[in-house]
Order: structure tokens, then C-alpha cells, then sequence
């Protein structure tokens, strides 16, 4: 009977333990998912993965993918078979690209706004990029607006 109680107790430890922190196993599977991942989604580039930490909030592994310049945060989630849930890398190249297309389709919108409505002063445009998607939101500023505030 005390030996029961030794493998419950010891059990619920280590489950307890895997809630909280993970296991070397997962973690380990996880370094290994990110490292493939890295290689077949970056073949050109030179990352490093490291410093593998296990989120308990979200159940998934935090790494460091590492190029000569930049440290980009990349996540697995899943016991066995672990997914890749976030891509610093892509992240940032997307951050990259929405800034430019913004600054550019304010400039556009701009222009096209002045020549039907000389009064406008500032135009931008604000686009999000989403899974591959855009959206666009305009906002005009006309000049009568800030005379009088």
C-alpha cells in the first residue's frame, strides 16, 4: 500500500512538474521541430536556435532563433509532434513590409486626395497584414478641421 501511495505521489510530482516547466523530452523534440523548420523555411540563411524556455501560460517552448544581426523569438506547441506557433523571423519581414507598403500608400492616396480636394493637408493609409491578407483603412485630414482647433 505504501508503495501505491510512493508511485501516486511520485507521479502527480512529475505531472505537476511538466505543467509547469516541461520535460527535457518535449523540449528536446521541440529544438529539433524549430531546427528543421528553420532549415527548410530559411535555407539561405545562417540562424542558430537557443535558449529553449517553456511558457506554462500558453504550453509551448519559447526559442531564439539567432542570425549574425538579429534575435527573433520562435514557438512550438504539442507533446509528441510538436507545431511551430510563432515565426519571429517572418514576423519582423512582415512588420518590414506593412511599414513600407504604408508609407507608400499614404504617399499615393495622398496625391490622388489633393488633386480632387486641395484642402486636404495629410492623408495615410493603415494597412495590417494578416495570414498573407490585406486591409485597408484611409483617413483624410482636411485643413478646415485644424484651423480651428
Amino acid at each position: 500500500m505504501v508503495g501505491l501511495i510512493a508511485i501516486v505521489v511520485f507521479g502527480c510530482g512529475l505531472y505537476i512538474y511538466h505543467v509547469w516547466f516541461g520535460n527535457p523530452f518535449t523540449k528536446n523534440a521541440a529544438e529539433q521541430k524549430l531546427v528543421s523548420y528553420v532549415k527548410q523555411i530559411y535555407p539561405k540563411k545562417e540562424i542558430k536556435i537557443t535558449n529553449g524556455v517553456y511558457n506554462a501560460k500558453t504550453s509551448e517552448y519559447v526559442f531564439q532563433a539567432n542570425t549574425q544581426s538579429h534575435r527573433y523569438p520562435m514557438c512550438t506547441k504539442g507533446f509528441l509532434h510538436p507545431k511551430v506557433t510563432c515565426d519571429g523571423i517572418e514576423e519582423a519581414y512582415t512588420e518590414s513590409v506593412a511599414k513600407h507598403v504604408n508609407e507608400e500608400a499614404s504617399k499615393a492616396i495622398e496625391a490622388d486626395l489633393k488633386k480632387a480636394v486641395p484642402q486636404v493637408i495629410k492623408a495615410d493609409a493603415a494597412l495590417s497584414i494578416e495570414n498573407g491578407q490585406f486591409t485597408l483603412e484611409q483617413n483624410g485630414t482636411n485643413s478646415s478641421l485644424n484651423k480651428h482647433r
